[in-house]
């Protein structure tokens, strides 16, 4: 999500790609599908995650945006900041 724009935020108009939610939604059903029904995780040879592994895949799914999304507000303050200091 926080890939579309190098300076932009990835909050800034969310919906304006349907296709980026549309694939989201298949690549989360189908993870899903491989860990919880039950012939094709035999097949694939996957386990139920416990409590603390979805803690750790939450963590890895938002740390990468938090960290982006700071980068991102850092660079367009010190793009606004540059023609101020170039100036004087």
């Amino acid at each position: 999500f926080n890939c579309r724009s190098r300076t932009r935020s990835a909050f800034a108009a969310p919906f304006k790609n349907p296709f980026i939610w549309i694939a989201t939604v298949i690549v989360i059903s189908l993870q899903l599908l491989a860990i919880y029904f039950s012939p094709l995780a035999r097949v694939l040879d996957t386990v139920e995650p416990l409590a603390v592994d979805w803690i750790v895949i939450a963590v890895c799914t938002v740390a990468p945006i938090l960290i982006v999304e700071i980068t991102k507000a850092f660079a367009r303050r010190q793009k606004k900041a540059a023609p101020l200091a170039s100036s004087v």
